[in-house]
């Protein structure tokens, strides 16, 4: 499942989005891509439509040919933020009943986190914590969507991918989710760019590096099986 990035005040579908969904599909992966509500202030918004996809996904494993305990999460930015929220956050229980794809887990087996944001304090992009969490969040709250403060030793694999330079959402994001992550004992892995900015130039030789180290990570770790 695909979560664009986009600041949480919009949707950047084409190179985060669709292109992405190509790219995996080429690989012999489907992707799903996420269209989610934004916030304006309720971080609950987008979080329940990730889990509702995921367990969407897995309500149609068969249909589509997906392996449901294979179902992974791969986010951008503030997208990226959103996937670490789903793949980190305690779930929420799903109402019994609820109709086809409301029932099981919400929560994908790995993640693969682009330029993600993931701290809501010293290290955050502004904006997007304004869209995500109101003009002015208690620190309870800030502390509550910094994913990487929420990190156990059940939470799912972790593949980041960033670049030093970026002066939008600063690398310490990945920094203190893979510090988080290691320290106990979750597989992870950092992919890390000198140079490149926010984005990667959407496009070009580092997309093509990253992709393909995240494909060997994801086969490494037993989610994508063969060769595409």
């Amino acid at each position: 499942m695909i979560c664009p990035g986009g600041g949480y005040g919009a949707l950047n579908l084409d190179i985060e989005g669709h292109e992405t969904a190509r790219w995996l599909d080429r690989n012999g992966i489907v992707g799903v891509v996420l269209e989610y509500r934004l916030p304006h202030g309720d971080p609950s918004i987008p979080l329940r439509d990730a889990r509702q996809a995921i367990r969407f996904v897995r309500a149609h494993a068969a249909e589509w040919s997906v392996h449901p305990d294979r179902v992974g999460v791969l986010g951008f930015s503030a997208g990226g933020h959103l996937a670490s929220m789903a793949a980190i956050l305690e779930e929420e229980k799903a109402a019994p009943g609820s109709g086809s794809g409301m029932e099981g887990s919400g929560r994908p087996d790995f993640a693969v986190l682009v330029y993600p944001l993931i701290s809501m304090g010293s290290f955050t992009d502004a904006g997007s914590r304004q869209n995500l969490l109101g003009l002015s969040p208690s620190a309870e709250r800030i502390e509550a969507y910094s994913t990487h403060r929420h990190v156990t030793s059940g939470s799912p694999p972790v593949f980041l991918v960033h670049a030093r330079d970026d002066r939008i959402v600063p690398v310490e994001n990945s920094w203190l989710m893979l510090e988080s992550i290691k320290a106990r004992g979750v597989p992870a892995a950092l992919c890390e760019f000198p140079a490149g900015g926010h984005g990667l130039g959407y496009g070009g030789s580092l997309w093509e590096e990253w992709q393909g180290r995240a494909l060997i990570w994801m086969r490494r770790q037993g989610f994508v099986r063969g060769e595409p």
